[in-house]
């Protein structure tokens, strides 16, 4: 029997446990030139020069622009497959040769 419920747990600690990461190291850009590094567009300026956007919103759409997600769900996946490697390693089968 495949722990498929072990997968989708690790899957979506691992995922989550990304974005979680990614949102902690985030910083709202200060300059034109490091906003359009994070995805942002030269019209989502204020008139002082910041970014019209609170930290969160900045992220999530950073986030998303930058097509973060791609690579939460990769983690993810990597790490949903290491763990049935292991699972099924200690049953004795050959998969854990993979990890």
């Amino acid at each position: 029997m495949i722990p498929r419920r072990l997968m989708c747990i690790v899957f979506l600690l691992a995922a989550l446990g990304y974005a979680a990461v990614s949102y902690a190291v985030f910083e709202v850009p200060a300059t034109p030139a490091a906003a359009e590094a994070c995805g942002f567009l030269p019209g989502e300026f204020a008139a002082g020069g910041t970014l019209a956007y609170e930290r969160p919103q900045a992220w999530a759409i950073s986030f998303v622009r930058k097509q973060e997600y791609f690579t939460a769900i990769t983690v993810g996946l990597a790490l949903a497959f290491m763990a049935f490697a292991l699972a099924v390693g200690r049953r004795g089968g050959a998969a854990s040769a993979g990890v």
